[in-house]
Formats: C-alpha cells, structure tokens, sequence
C-alpha cells in the first residue's frame, strides 16, 4: 500500500489506506510481533471489504456509527463475541494512534460486545493420549516435530509464536533451562526444563537435528528455515485429524496445560510467570474454570454428602434352607 495521501477536490485528504501504512510502519518499527501485525493487517483489510472501501476512501468515513452497523451486521453472520470484539479492538488501537499522531480529529466511540464467557477447550484426557503417542521410526521429520512440540506445550504451555522463535542453544540440559527469547510481553523469560521434556526433546534431536548447529532453530520447517506460527498450526490441525483427536486447536495445548497446573494443585502466581501473563487477571481465569470443574461431581466425593445419599435397596435371595439371605 503506498497512498499515504491523495487529492480530493482538490484538497490534501488523509486516506484510510494511508493511515493504515503509517500505523503498519509505525508500529513494525517499535518492534510489535510478527503475529499482531498480521492480525492488524486482516482485520484492517476484513474491514475494507467489508464497506467496499477503496484506496481512495479519506479517513474521516470512520464513524461511531459505522462501526456500530458493523458489529451488528457480523453478529447478524453468526460470529462469537471474541472474534468480534478482536476485530474491533484492533480498529481501536488503529484509531488511538491516528488521534495520537493527530491524523484525525473527530472522535469514535467503540463499543465490545458483551456476551457469556466462552469456556476454554482444553484437550480431554483420551485426546491427550492420542497426540502425545510417540512416532515410530519410519514416520517423517513434520510428525516428530509436531510430536515433540505437543508435548513441549503441555510441559511449558508457551504460545505458538514463542515456539517457533526457539533456537537449539535457549534449552540447557545441564542447567535443566529453557531461555524464552520471544514472548509476547516483549520480556525475555528463563523456565524450568522437565524430566519428561527432556527425554522427549533428546529423542526428536537424535532423530532429526544431530547434525545442526546451536543457532539453528529446534522446531524449523522442512528447509531447516524459520516455521511461522500459521504452518505451525496448520500442521498440528492435520497431525491431530490423522490420530483421530477431536480437538485440532495447538493453543488448547497451552489451556490444557494451565487448567491440569490448576487442577493438580499448582500455584496461580507461578503459573502466571510460566504463562508469560503481564496481570495475574488472565491467569485467575483458568482458577475459575477449573473450580468451575469441581461442582461437577462434586457431591460423589464430599463426605457429608455420601452419608446423607440414599443407599441403593438389597436384593434378598433365597438360600437352601429356603430363608433370606
């Protein structure tokens, strides 16, 4: 996109387009993640189409009003709430900057969407045996490296993006480190290396990256090149269809692994750290899901309530003196 400005009536009008470029530039060169960026450009671009605005549309057509008709008319399609409110919060930090940088001057009100909270999709247990089931030898590089990075998920619960930044030198074996070079805080981040891990992650190595060096990445694709995040997903979604999970999302990896810390006892502030989480808000929602999976049977387990349930009545039969037992 290069029509930062056009002529309109013979007057100097800042584009959408335009704007957008400068934000895009902007914001790429303040080092924003390779994955925020995409999302900004598709939602950006989500919108154009949307309107069927063109290269020429001046900015000043973004109204509070315009994007009140869009939210209706995309829950009128069906879409969830979250993928809504992640279209329109994209639109606002584009804004904000425009303001900002004084590109515009009006003001917009963007309202989210309120609805239920959409439950996290953890893996269940039969799922989980599914994809962490070791590869035999005879299976290629992409199935051991989606093995390897499945369970590296469900050891560090790390974000896609996090993963496919790996290098062979950020995991220590005698220090039992992981050195997590990109985060989406923006913050460089040292976690514990599991037993488990470290059998697993030994295995893949031996197999498929003894004759790399330490600044190759550990998960590249099949050029020994830098996985994006969206191939990455792609080939986790057919790995999983081919062993027969129902579940084929790698971010329900990372619940998976939040919800069981939970569940199994773990500490919420630890679990942030591991989590990457800037507030401990994010993480106490997996607290609350997690208590949430309590009350479902809870009563079966509760001594007060085994006394008061009801006993089951006791078949009587007949013996061979013809009493009851």
């Amino acid at each position: 996109m290069k029509h930062a400005v056009v002529l309109n009536y013979q007057e100097e009008v800042l584009t959408i387009v335009g704007a957008f470029d400068a934000f895009y530039e902007d914001k790429k060169a303040h080092g924003l993640a390779k994955d925020s960026l995409v999302d900004y450009e598709y939602t950006f671009h989500y919108m154009m189409n949307h309107f069927g605005f063109d290269e020429y549309t001046p900015l000043t057509e973004l109204t509070t009003e315009l994007f009140k008709k869009w939210t209706i008319e995309m829950m009128e399609d069906g879409k969830r709430h979250s993928t809504i409110n992640r279209y329109l919060r994209d639109c606002k930090v584009f804004l904000n900057w425009c303001i900002e940088n004084a590109l515009f001057f009006g003001q917009i009100k963007i309202e989210m969407v309120k609805g239920q909270e959409e439950l996290v999709k953890a893996f269940p247990p039969e799922d989980i045996i599914l994809v962490t089931r070791k590869p035999t030898n005879k299976c290629d590089f992409i199935e051991w490296r989606t093995w390897a990075v499945t369970n590296w998920v469900l050891a560090t619960g790390n974000r896609a993006g996090t993963i496919v930044n790996l290098h062979i030198n950020d995991v220590d074996f005698k220090t039992k480190e992981i050195r997590l070079r990109h985060t989406k805080n923006k913050k460089a981040q040292v976690i514990p290396l599991s037993n488990a891990l470290t059998t697993i992650l030994r295995e893949y190595m031996r197999m498929w990256r003894y004759n790399s060096t330490a600044e190759d990445y550990l998960f590249p694709n099949i050029g020994n090149e830098q996985l994006t995040s969206d191939a990455l997903q792609q080939s986790f979604a057919k790995y999983c269809k081919k062993r027969g999970s129902s579940h084929t999302n790698i971010h329900g990896l990372r619940h998976t692994f939040a919800l069981n810390w939970i569940r199994n006892g773990g500490n919420e502030f630890k679990l942030q750290k591991m989590l990457g989480h800037s507030t401990l808000e994010m993480t106490r929602r997996y607290v609350h899901l997690a208590t949430e999976d309590l009350k479902e049977d809870f009563e079966s387990f509760s001594t007060l309530d085994t006394l008061h349930k009801p006993k089951k009545p006791v078949c009587k039969v007949f013996n061979n003196m013809g009493r009851y037992n």
